[in-house]
């Protein structure tokens, strides 16, 4: 790493223990409200408009995760823009934000979206809405996999052998994408 890329993470780290610094997005999941929504996920449909949010629960850690439900004016749901979203940002603890900022997560995952992640089909949700900026402020609005009938796990849930033959068939198809 050279000279110049680590006064920028120091710099980054360094910005990840302010409690908020100015940026073009929202840096909190619970900063998505209606307006802005429409703008993030509805700006190629013309009229499209989220008339109303619903959270449908929240978690943090690493980042602060939110689901929501978004009801659509009608040129939205013409449109087949998406009713359920799950949200990951900016996690409210200087802890966690230090840590995102010192490894490049929150920029990682924000590229692998938007880079990665469109050759891969089904492997990974769908983005509708990626941002990332400096002290790791940022946002991900993506598919809810609970809604598209996925089973998420969480640590310590028994895991049955057909969820890892599943679990191993989607690794293997992301190998296989980028197999030389």
């Amino acid at each position: 790493m050279s000279i110049a890329a680590t006064i920028a993470a120091l710099a980054d780290v360094g910005l990840a223990l302010a409690p908020w610094i100015p940026s073009a997005e929202p840096q909190r999941a619970s900063d998505l409200d209606a307006a802005w929504l429409s703008r993030a996920l509805g700006a190629a449909v013309p009229g499209a408009r989220v008339l109303d949010v619903e959270d449908r629960g929240s978690t943090s850690g690493t980042t602060h995760r939110r689901r929501l439900r978004l009801g659509w004016n009608a040129a939205g749901l013409d449109a087949g823009l998406p009713a359920h979203v799950f949200v990951k940002a900016t996690s409210p603890s200087p802890k966690n934000r230090t840590m995102v900022a010192g490894l490049s997560m929150a920029t990682t995952e924000v590229r692998f979206y938007e880079q990665v992640r469109p050759a891969l089909g089904d492997v990974a949700p769908e983005v509708y809405f990626g941002w990332a900026g400096r002290g790791a402020r940022f946002v991900l609005v993506l598919e809810d996999l609970d809604e598209s009938g996925a089973a998420p796990l969480a640590p310590g849930e028994p895991v049955t052998v057909e969820h890892v033959r599943a679990v191993i068939e989607q690794l293997a198809r992301l190998h296989a994408a980028y197999w030389e």
